[in-house]
């Protein structure tokens, strides 16, 4: 179940989560590096519908997973000061990274999220607007090269 709430929807949904699409290529890209650790000559081209992708997708893939599993990690680690357990925390994180709702632990489906402090509401609805705008935009827009004119 935790799997499937990370993962979230297909490519294209407004569903939050690392979408489906990622997800398989991720794994074609990870196969993919092992096999040429087996057949370092061989060359494997990562492909979608029998179209070859760039190596600029694959990275920006790559980063996007990097920085979901980041975020995920330290909302995890910041919520679990206040949360009850763990379970709740991880739980209220990746409910509200992937904007699924309700969570497991304390935040599972016969509870809702009115035990956890400010501090924590406030990292979960950071979380929720990170997983809902997509992590890489928000990160974009939080930059100082942003805002800058010139």
């Amino acid at each position: 179940m935790l799997f499937l709430m990370i993962v979230g929807g297909c490519a294209g949904s407004t569903s939050g989560g690392m979408k489906v699409a990622r997800v398989v290529l991720l794994y074609k890209f990870l196969r993919s590096e092992l096999q040429i650790l087996l057949q370092p000559l061989r060359v494997r081209a990562i492909k979608i519908k029998k179209t070859p992708l760039e190596d600029s997708v694959l990275f920006g893939i790559f980063s996007f997973s990097f920085a979901y599993f980041t975020v995920m990690a330290l909302s995890i680690l910041l919520v679990s000061f206040q949360a009850d357990n763990f379970q709740t925390a991880i739980g209220s994180v990746v409910a509200s990274i992937g904007n699924v709702g309700p969570g497991f632990g304390r935040v599972g489906s016969a509870s809702n999220y009115s035990h956890l402090g400010s501090f924590t509401k406030w990292i979960l609805s950071a979380d929720m607007v990170m997983g809902c705008l997509e992590i890489l935009t928000v990160l974009v827009l939080l930059m100082p090269e942003t805002w800058r004119r010139g």
